[in-house]
């Protein structure tokens, strides 16, 4: 079916001037053209925006769909099943702020974005994560003082790989349990952060070496890791020779914090 949206203020992406009183033609999902003094087909469906705003969808680079937002003390009371729901509200709110991809960096399994791209569930396109790596005592270290662990994923199944990890041999098993579960880039932990019970934001993460595996095994599948980085030296860490020598392209700092 064709759809004609009219007397729209058009926005291209291209970094050009608005285009007011533009029209958009599309044929089912897809834009078949864009610009002023265009005609609407005979039979088309015929939108007027009255002038608002008509723009490419926007990117997020940095969300956590899966779950609820919660104080630290009530999150055990939510089982996964719940979390799921909220995570499908949580990817519609999304879309209907304008944004229709993300990048999840941490949370979000194979299944929630296969839902997704198959339309069971509105949502934005996903690339993900699935979890993110920490060492023990790290910023993904969510043990607290009494022993009881907050994050109720990790470790969960095939979906879920348990991602504290520590030294060379556990990070590349780790690393690779997330590729195999569907991860399309490698979050690490390379500082401390605000939430987590037995860091600071100024701690010093993973090691150049447990780093440099990291990207290894994900330049090796074509992918590219993705780092939690704050304060200055945790900052620095995965950008040192020892961490980028198979590919420094494959860093991409979430953060940087004076120190």
């Amino acid at each position: 079916m064709t759809t004609a949206i009219v007397n729209a203020t058009i926005l291209d992406g291209t970094g050009g001037d608005p285009v007011p009183k533009g029209t958009v033609i599309l044929d089912g999902d897809v834009i078949e053209r864009i610009g002023a003094g265009i005609d609407p087909p005979r039979g088309a469906n015929v939108i007027d925006a009255g002038g608002a705003t008509v723009m490419p969808g926007m990117i997020d680079c940095h969300v956590h769909l899966f779950g609820k937002v919660a104080p630290v003390h009530e999150r055990p009371r939510f089982p996964v099943s719940l979390q799921l729901f909220h995570a499908a509200k949580n990817a519609l709110r999304t879309l209907d702020s304008g944004f229709t991809a993300v990048r999840d960096a941490g949370g979000s399994p194979q299944g929630f974005k296969m839902a997704i791209a198959e339309g069971l569930i509105p949502g934005p396109r996903m690339k993900i994560s699935v979890g993110a790596l920490s060492q023990t005592g790290g910023h993904g270290d969510e043990t607290m003082p009494s022993g009881v662990r907050l994050r109720s994923t990790s470790g969960a199944g095939a979906e879920w790989p348990e991602t504290l990890v520590d030294g060379p041999d556990e990070v590349r098993k780790a690393t690779r349990l997330l590729l195999r579960a569907g991860a399309d880039f490698i979050k690490f932990h390379a500082s401390g952060g605000v939430l987590s019970p037995t860091d600071e934001p100024t701690d010093t993460g993973f090691s150049p070496e447990e780093i440099a595996i990291m990207v290894y095994e994900a330049k090796a599948r074509g992918k590219t890791c993705m780092s939690h980085a704050q304060a200055t030296r945790g900052s620095r860490t995965p950008c040192s020779p020892a961490s980028s020598r198979s590919s420094t392209a494959s860093i991409r700092m979430t953060r940087r914090w004076p120190r």
